[in-house]
C-alpha cells in the first residue's frame, strides 16, 4: 500500500513550506523473488519510505525524489505543484 502525508504553512504572503513523506509497502511477485537469495517459499518484502521538504511558491513544481529500485530497476520519482485555493 502507498501511505502519503504532507503538511503545508505559510512562510510569508507568496511563499509555503510543503513538507512531504511516503511510504510504500509490497510483495515480490514470484519473478522477483527469483532473483534473490533468500529461501524461496518466504515472502519477501519491499519498502519504500521519503520525506522532504520545499518552500513552493503558486504554481511552481518541484522534483521531491527520483529513486530506482535495486532489484527491479523500477524508478519512482515524487513530483509536487503547489495550487493555493482561495
Amino acid at each position: 500500500g502507498t501511505n502519503i502525508d504532507c503538511t503545508v504553512r505559510a512562510v510569508d504572503e507568496a511563499s509555503f513550506h510543503v513538507q512531504l513523506t511516503i511510504e510504500q509497502s509490497s510483495v515480490l511477485d514470484d519473478a522477483q523473488q527469483q532473483k534473490l537469495q533468500t529461501p524461496r517459499n518466504a515472502p519477501a518484502f519491499r519498502s519504500f519510505r521519503f520525506t522532504n521538504s520545499a518552500i513552493l511558491k503558486e504554481g511552481q513544481t518541484t522534483q521531491f525524489t527520483n529513486a530506482a529500485d535495486a532489484l527491479t530497476g523500477e524508478v519512482v520519482r515524487v513530483d509536487v505543484t503547489l495550487n493555493v485555493v482561495k
